[in-house]
């Protein structure tokens, strides 16, 4: 038998154990990093050279780690081989535990590719949901670039209109109607607008103040007089009523243009007591003239079209373009002999077109439109001045837009003046 000091003698079989800090089981050959983890060494190296000698324990990744920074750490004795759990003293406690670790291997892989395709699922809805925002963020940038341009103009005087692209002018056999939907009105005809509207606000002004001797109102109310008594049948007998009258100067004379129920357009010299011309169209309920220079320009309209007509020594179509059931027309004092600007009221909106010795036919400049409207539009008519435009509504009501913005200023309700007239014809 050995003796206690023989037993004192022999060396001890126990070892210290240190546990990896990458993965939780006992370290093999285990080092320190400078951080004061434990790991084991080979783990260690191969994580390092997967990530580029990059400290895995650092949180932002930017200390460096290489082999000469570990310390190694030794076991106590390394005489013999770890001992075995008691489960594993056997071939059948191996096969078990060997079975164990297989199903929790399973089981992880399970996990880990349910948690890929979630994360799969969730990284493409991030992706579509960016993509979305993407596209309305250009959206609203577009809306936001337009508004600024506008408001720009607005605040200057003339808001800026999109578009307008010139086009080369068809054959004129065929004079296809022409439809091109901008914000608003282009500066150029804007800016013509502006300076008729200031020379003639300018000269209205200074008129309204004159107080007429009681001699001019003599002359005025006896032309009033002969007026009365003056009858002259333009149009055919049988033609049943005239559908409208616009007076006009043009060549120092006054004439006055009707449109009939014959299908049409007479231009009558009041000043000479005749018919000057003759415009046959038919279909046509609306009209309204403008001397230009030497040429009187007439525009008319029926359920489906407007037509713009040039009258020097004879008539002839200037141009025309398709329209939904105008309601009104009217053609713009700063209308030039190169561009004729006109005005139609439509059910649903207000349209500024144009006929200009560019494009050869006429285009839609702008199209204005009151969301507030309860009602379709059944007349329009224009101020003198060229800046104020009023439509009425089937809701008796009075719908005023300026031009110079192109937002309605006020919206007037005329019903009661409706009301109070017929009850006062009863």
């Amino acid at each position: 038998m050995a003796s206690d000091g023989d037993k004192k003698s022999q060396p001890t079989t126990t070892m210290a154990s240190y546990t990896c800090s990458l993965t939780g089981l006992p370290a093999a050959n285990p080092v320190v990093t400078p951080s004061g983890h434990i790991c084991s060494k080979s783990l260690l190296l191969t994580k390092l050279s997967e990530n580029g000698g990059v400290d895995p324990f650092d949180s932002e990744s930017k200390r460096t780690l290489d082999e000469s920074d570990l310390i190694h750490l030794a076991a106590t004795t390394t005489d013999g081989v770890p001992p075995r759990p008691p489960s594993t003293t056997s071939l059948p406690g191996i096969l078990k535990v060997l079975q164990g670790e297989f199903d929790a291997v399973l089981l992880e892989l399970y996990d880990t590719r349910k948690t890929l395709e979630e994360t799969r699922r969730e990284l493409s809805t991030a992706l579509y949901q960016n993509d979305a925002a993407v596209r309305v963020i250009a959206r609203v940038c577009a809306e936001r670039d337009e508004i600024r341009g506008r408001l720009e103009g607005v605040v200057s005087g003339a808001t800026v209109g999109s578009g307008g692209e010139k086009r080369s002018r068809p054959d004129e056999e065929e004079m296809p109607s022409k439809k091109v939907k901008v914000d608003g009105i282009p500066s150029v005809d804007l800016d013509a607008m502006n300076e008729v509207w200031t020379k003639l606000s300018a000269a209205r002004r200074p008129l309204a103040k004159l107080k007429r001797t009681a001699e001019e109102i003599g002359e005025i109310e006896a032309t009033l007089s002969k007026l009365k008594e003056k009858k002259v049948n333009v149009h055919k007998s049988n033609s049943n009523g005239v559908l409208g009258l616009n007076a006009v100067q043009w060549k120092g004379e006054d004439h006055v243009v009707s449109i009939g129920k014959d299908g049409q357009i007479l231009v009558y010299n009041v000043t000479k007591e005749v018919i000057g011309h003759t415009v046959a169209c038919a279909g046509v309920d609306k009209v309204h003239a403008v001397a230009i220079d030497d040429a009187l320009f007439v525009c008319a309209s029926n359920a489906k079209e407007v037509k713009l007509f040039c009258i020097k020594e004879e008539p002839a179509l200037f141009s025309k373009m398709e329209m939904d059931s105008p309601v009104g027309i009217m053609i713009h004092p700063s209308s030039s002999v190169d561009a004729i600007r006109i005005l139609v009221a439509t059910p649903s909106n207000v349209m500024l077109a144009k006929h200009s010795d560019v494009s050869q036919d006429m285009e839609i400049l702008a199209t204005l439109t009151d969301t507030n409207a309860d009602s379709k539009f059944t007349a329009g008519a224009m101020h003198p001045d060229g800046f104020i435009y009023a439509v009425g509504t089937e809701g008796g009501k009075l719908v005023v837009w300026d031009l110079k913005t192109q937002v309605v200023a006020m919206t007037l309700d005329v019903s009661w003046i409706m009301r109070y007239v017929f009850s006062s014809n009863k």
